[in-house]
């Protein structure tokens, strides 16, 4: 469970943003003997549907997640890498100011009607198809399992989304500035509520 962020810096984050944080935790079975959290930036969009619908349709196999996309990448959510809009340009215009160079990797399921480019990505599925297994069998979707290494569906910090909500857990922070522990969205995690108890 890290966030790598100074207490100030978290006191400036939109609470509906740090309602949507979550724990890490490590994928089952673990990808790597250590359950630290990896140094990358990874986004998913995990399907939330009606996967009896995929089945009957495409025959895609059961997996214990399946991802509408998957992206592996250097870049995290600031500015410099997401960008920004150029100031003062013209109102039709996306011109956008990017100060990073990223790189990263886009996996993208596809399901139409034409079978032999048909895959799936997910975790765990429930038979192998990728390459090696599949070159009988172009009927049925590849399933590529990708080996992430933390669970897609961890607990969140925040339990409900009510505005006065508490975090069920303390993030960490490499740094706790004075005075700032005890402030604004720092109150709502257990290590903030206890310092505002002691000052108050």
């Amino acid at each position: 469970s890290f966030c790598f962020l100074s207490s100030e810096s978290f006191n400036t984050i939109d609470f509906a943003c740090i309602a949507r944080m979550c724990m890490f935790e490590p994928s089952y079975p673990t990808q790597h003997p250590s359950t630290r959290s990896p140094h990358i930036k990874s986004y998913a969009r995990v399907f939330e549907g009606d996967e009896y619908q995929l089945r009957r349709r495409f025959g895609v196999e059961k997996a214990e997640e399946t991802l509408s996309w998957s992206m592996l990448t250097s870049a995290c959510l600031s500015r410099g890498a997401q960008g920004e809009a150029t100031p003062h340009r013209p109102e039709d215009s996306d011109e956008m100011n990017f100060t990073n160079f990223e790189l990263g990797v886009l996996f993208i399921s596809r399901l139409s009607t034409d079978t032999l480019s048909n895959r799936v990505y997910c975790w765990k599925p429930s038979k192998c198809r990728c390459a090696r297994h599949f070159q009988n069998e172009d009927s049925i979707v590849k399933m590529i399992h990708l080996p992430l290494p933390y669970r897609l569906r961890p607990h969140a910090y925040v339990q409900n989304e009510e505005e006065e909500a508490e975090l069920c857990e303390t993030p960490y922070f490499h740094e706790i500035p004075s005075g700032s522990g005890f402030i604004r969205n720092m109150r709502l995690t257990p290590l903030g509520a206890s310092l505002a108890a002691k000052r108050f």
